[in-house]
């Protein structure tokens, strides 16, 4: 069972899914499943930038490419607004 949080959240992304045109739902589990990807994918990275800034060594998979970062409001705003969401 999902706590209430959580499937708050879910229905609010669901409902911006649906309000941008995508009705399909596996096409928004589709969406849904990416989104979380692309979260875990910055949180591996910001833990292993942190675990090497203890050694001294420098980590960044998204170096050179910080737009495309999870937390980066450009990338966010602009995607959403591509799809209408």
């Amino acid at each position: 069972m999902l706590d209430k949080q959580l499937e708050s959240q879910i229905r609010k992304l669901w409902d911006r899914f649906w309000s941008g045109g995508l009705v399909n739902p596996i096409d928004a589990i589709t969406q849904m499943s990416y989104l979380i990807f692309m979260k875990r994918l910055e949180d591996e990275d910001n833990k292993r930038q942190q675990e090497a800034g203890f050694s001294g060594e420098k980590w960044s998979r998204f170096k050179s490419q910080a737009a495309l970062l999870w937390s980066s409001p450009c990338r966010r705003g602009r995607e959403i607004s591509k799809r209408g969401i």
